[in-house]
């Protein structure tokens, strides 16, 4: 994809490897470096949308890890009220990590938040 030119889509398929790190990786520490080379690539390529996709993993991997906050609103979350796949992607990994805290309320509000994203 990348040599073809199409490094929007070379950027996206780091969100899918993202997705199966996080279920089957043997650590966190495992995502780390493809969260991390995720970001630079997106950045280096100027796509700001696929950065709002792909913070989510950051902050989750850092809040499981014991490196950031578990709760609250991650200060990336402003700006998503125009880009639903983004907020979707937001709300689902924060409602994940909400259940893993044991944060019902922000379970509650993060799956309230996302189930109209998926219509």
């Amino acid at each position: 994809m990348i040599s073809g030119g199409d490094l929007d889509n070379a950027a996206y398929t780091y969100c899918t490897t993202m997705q199966a790190l996080l279920e089957c990786a043997p650590s966190l520490d495992a995502c780390v470096g493809d969260v991390e080379a995720g970001l630079a690539f997106m950045r280096r390529i100027g796509s700001g949308n696929m950065v709002e996709f792909f913070q989510p993993y950051q902050w989750v991997i850092d809040a499981l890890r014991g490196e950031g906050p578990t709760t609250g609103e991650p200060v990336y979350m402003a700006g998503y009220g125009n880009t639903p796949l983004a907020s979707l992607i937001a709300h689902s990994i924060q409602a994940m990590a909400a259940a893993i805290f044991g944060d019902q309320a922000a379970l509650e509000r993060h799956t309230a938040e996302a189930l109209p994203l998926l219509a």
